[in-house]
């Protein structure tokens, strides 16, 4: 039995001499998993579609409950982000993203944020630093890990002094009904991810604007964690670049 999907490779591994097996977020499943044959032999018909990053519509066929790529028509394989390694590594962070909160049933809006930040990534003039901030806080959201940034969560004013974490509920505090326990943040990180959701995207590429933006990523890596027990490899290295 055949059935299509329509789904981005997060990750292919080698299996045997010309085989791998591709873990692909879907459309309509979710997370799947599936070989794909022959494709490390020269000249390999689906050997395009066996990479990181394919946007595909792939045909797959079921068998012993295992999933086999019988064919492929690709929309995108996305190669502009190789041309430039700090898209690369924000892309891949995507990628781990999925990996790490995609699950076996479908989210239109997981799988919509994640080819729409790839797409911005390779061919829009954005900052790949805020790209991935936008796009962390949209799949958390979608994920069920929402971070609130709009304000104190507990007086509601602004927080304009002092800023700290509650990391049960995923909002912030401000200085004033800052509890024990709630985690100190510097303010640049809260208005940086307050912004970042409703903010259009911008070229600008300047030393300070992208220490905040890392700074904010090492805070989302340190949350992902907290929450799911599991890091984000190229987010870690991302920061690090």
């Amino acid at each position: 039995m055949e059935k299509k999907v329509n789904g981005i490779v997060i990750r292919a591994v080698s299996y045997g001499e010309s085989d791998k097996i591709l873990t692909i977020y879907t459309l309509e499943e979710g997370l799947v998993s599936a070989r794909i044959k022959g494709v490390k032999k020269a000249g390999a018909k689906l050997k395009a579609c066996s990479e990181p990053f394919c946007f595909a519509e792939f045909v797959l066929a079921s068998s012993l409950n295992r999933n086999v790529v019988t064919g492929a028509s690709i929309y995108d394989g996305f190669y502009g982000l190789r041309e430039d390694v700090v898209k690369f590594y924000a892309g891949s962070v995507v990628l781990g993203f999925l990996r790490v909160f995609g699950l076996e049933e479908a989210d239109k809006n997981l799988f919509d944020f994640a080819v729409n930040a790839i797409k911005n990534l390779t061919y829009s003039d954005v900052n790949p630093y805020e790209e991935t901030v936008s796009f962390i806080l949209s799949g958390l959201k979608a994920a069920g890990y929402e971070i609130n940034a709009e304000g104190c969560c507990r007086c509601g004013d602004e927080i304009e002094n002092m800023a700290f974490f509650d990391m049960k509920s995923g909002a912030f505090v401000c200085g004033d009904c800052a509890e024990e326990g709630d985690m100190r943040v510097s303010l640049s990180t809260y208005k940086i991810l307050k912004e970042a959701s409703g903010s259009e995207k911008t070229a600008e590429f300047s030393e300070e604007k992208n220490k905040g933006l890392i700074k904010a990523l090492k805070f989302l890596s340190y949350y992902i964690e907290a929450k799911v027990s599991e890091g984000i490899k190229a987010l870690k290295e991302l920061t690090e670049l």
